[in-house]
Order: C-alpha cells, then structure tokens, then sequence
C-alpha cells in the first residue's frame, strides 16, 4: 500500500473519532442507554442520508462552493438536531457544548467557502480532542499528536494546505475550550 492510501485509511477515520468522543461522554454521563441508542440511530441515520445523497453524489471539486456548502449545511442539521434532542433529555452538559460547538463551527465555515478553503477535517476532529481532553480521556501531548497524524493525511492527499488545515484546526480548538472550558 502506498502513502496515500494509508492516508485516505487514516483520514476517513473522522466519524469514527466522532462516535468516540460521544461514546465517552454517555459512558461517563451513565445516561439511560435507551436515549443513547435513540440519539445514536438518528445520527447514524441523518449520517448515512448525507454520506450517501451528498457527499458522494456531489462530491466538490476544487472552486466547487455548492457541492461542498450542501454537506456543511447537512451537518449543521444534524447538530442542530443533536443539540435540540440532547437538552430536551437534559443530556450532560458537555454532549450538549461539544454538540454546540460542532453546530457553531460548521455554522463558521460555510460562509468561510466564500473565500477561502478551510479544512473540514481539522473543524471536524479538534472539538473531539478537546472533549476527550476535558474529560481526562486523554492528554493534550495525545491530542497534538491525532491532529498531527489527521493534518498529515490531508496533507499527503493534497487535500488542503497546511495553513487551511491549521485554520481549521484554529477554529475547531478556539469554538470547543471556549464552550467547554470558558474563556
């Protein structure tokens, strides 16, 4: 196998981080495992429509701005969604802040696409380090070293730049700690 497939490998692994992060957050909560699993089949749900109707019968081309702001406005969506049915089963509040923080960065980039790219990986993954580091799952050494390996990837893909990748990155961190951990 090559480096860009071991890159398209690693970089795919995005959701998985995702049902990570929430998985330690109801874990940690002892929420009732039914509205775990509620919540679980609507975003899996919500996801596959999108996975499967947008992002792969639309998937953007470079200067592409529809293609790619119809995803965005999808995941805004879901977390708009996720956030409504996580306070009205008065969820822990970190799956509600890590849920908000995820509506407002994608809320961020899409007028972003206007006129620059921005790495949707890197807004994607860092509010879900951040989280795993506010609960103590892991440290912040850790945490560098996943965006290293993701930023790599996108990299290596030719995907983004490296500053599209580290203003991503900038975004996603700046949007999570100020939510979970205040400013």
């Amino acid at each position: 196998m090559d480096v860009k497939g071991i890159a398209k490998i690693i970089t795919d692994q995005n959701v998985t981080l995702l049902i990570l992060t929430y998985t330690a957050i109801f874990i940690r909560s002892k929420l009732p495992i039914f509205i775990y699993f509620i919540i679980w089949l609507l975003f899996g749900f919500f996801y596959e429509v999108m996975r499967k109707q947008i992002i792969v019968g639309a998937a953007p081309k470079k200067g592409e701005w529809l293609p790619r702001n119809l995803s965005y406005i999808w995941l805004i969506g879901i977390f708009l969604i996720g956030f409504i049915i996580l306070n009205l089963v008065n969820a822990p509040q970190v799956a509600i802040k890590y849920t908000l923080s995820l509506l407002i960065c994608w809320a961020i980039v899409m007028p972003i696409t206007f006129f620059w790219t921005i790495s949707g990986h890197a807004v994607g993954i860092v509010p879900s380090l951040v989280t795993l580091w506010y609960l103590g799952i892991i440290s912040p050494l850790l945490a560098i070293i996943i965006y290293a390996i993701f930023g790599w990837t996108r990299l290596a893909l030719g995907a983004h730049s490296p500053s599209q990748y580290l203003g991503g990155g900038l975004l996603g961190f700046v949007v999570s700690y100020s939510l979970l951990v205040g400013i």
